[in-house]
C-alpha cells in the first residue's frame, strides 16, 4: 500500500507570492471582495484556514501561485497580509530557463493576455 504524502503547508506573505497567469478578471475579484467583507472576523479566519492556495516552489525559492489567483488578489486588496499555501511541487532544482516550460507542461501557468492570445 502506498503512503499518502501530507501536504506541505506554510503561512506566506501575500506580497511574496508570484502569479503564473498574466491577467485576472477584475469582476470576479470584485465579487470575491464583496463576499469576503460579508463575513465577520472569526469566519474570515476560519475561511483562510480552510482555503489553501496551491503553489509551486521555484528555482529562486519563490512561491508561484498555480490556482486561486482571483482569491489572492481579492484578499490582498482587502488588506490581508498572509495566506496559507500548499506546496504542490518543489522545482527549486529546475534551471530558471526551463522553469516556465515545466509549469506550462503541467498546465500550472496561464500564458494568455487579456485578448486571449498566448504570450511567450
Amino acid at each position: 500500500m502506498a503512503n499518502k504524502r501530507e501536504p506541505v503547508l506554510q503561512t506566506i506573505s501575500i506580497m511574496s507570492l508570484r502569479p503564473t497567469q498574466m491577467t485576472v478578471g477584475m469582476r470576479e475579484v470584485k465579487e470575491k471582495r464583496k463576499r469576503w467583507r460579508a463575513h465577520k472576523s472569526k469566519k474570515r479566519a476560519e475561511l483562510l484556514g480552510r482555503r489553501m492556495i496551491p503553489v509551486v516552489l521555484g528555482p529562486d525559492k519563490n512561491h508561484y501561485v498555480i490556482d486561486h489567483h482571483h482569491m489572492v488578489r481579492a484578499l490582498h486588496e482587502e488588506g490581508e497580509e498572509f495566506v496559507l499555501v500548499s506546496v504542490v511541487a518543489d522545482l527549486t532544482m529546475v534551471h530558471k530557463n526551463a522553469f516556465w516550460v515545466v509549469l506550462d507542461n503541467h498546465r500550472w501557468v496561464y500564458p494568455y493576455d487579456a485578448k486571449g492570445e498566448r504570450r511567450y
